[in-house]
């Protein structure tokens, strides 16, 4: 049989798109504060109800345990908005698989809520953000640092809300993504045509 032909291979390899994390400090009333604080309150009872109830049939199936709790956290925290019930739910079973329901995961009064793009609003471009809450959407600032300002055109995956109680402050934490065009690379490798005798055979 003679030595195939070689040719070049040319393959283009697309990397995946770029995650960053911005971080603002939120300007808010008293009043907005001790809302948020009420609203982690009630974000933590959500997230032990669905931890505890995981632990104890040995699950960490979102599906099971909303149907187990959904209903009972709703009327135990009747201000919570839905979608941060299923917030709190989807973190507690996240724990639960982490630790294969070994432990009961635990969380602290005031740590941070996972927001989706249906209880928060944030524009990067006016640095305004509207924050559902247990008493409503609550409507707050931000500075942009100029370190972000390549950040502010980039597509919003999720948010979280975070507090100090050192400073007494709020901060809102964006997960951001953008595709790279740099991130683009071409390979080019030797390569052989095969050709393919069968031997003996007939069409019909």
């Amino acid at each position: 049989m003679p030595t195939p032909p070689l040719s070049i291979c040319h393959l283009t390899i697309h990397h995946m798109n770029v995650l960053r994390t911005v971080t603002f400090k939120l300007k808010l009333t008293n009043q907005d504060q001790c809302t948020l604080l009420d609203t982690m309150r009630a974000y933590t009872n959500a997230f032990s109800a669905s931890a505890t109830w995981g632990f104890e049939n040995e699950s960490w199936n979102k599906v099971d345990n909303h149907n187990a709790t959904y209903k009972l956290v709703r009327q135990n925290n009747p201000e919570l908005p839905s979608s941060l019930v299923q917030g709190a739910r989807d973190c507690a079973c996240e724990a639960l698989k982490a630790v294969k329901c070994k432990s009961l995961p635990e969380r602290k009064t005031f740590a941070a809520m996972r927001y989706n793009q249906r209880v928060i609003t944030v524009n990067l471009i006016r640095g305004i953000a509207t924050i559902a809450s247990t008493k409503g959407r609550i409507k707050t600032t931000f500075k942009i640092p100029d370190c972000y300002q390549d950040y502010l055109t980039w597509k919003i995956k999720s948010s979280t809300i975070s507090y100090d109680k050192r400073s007494k402050m709020f901060y809102l934490h964006v997960s951001l993504e953008h595709p790279d065009p740099e991130l683009t690379q071409d390979l080019y490798f030797p390569s052989f045509d095969f050709h393919i005798h069968l031997l003996g055979y007939k069409p019909n």
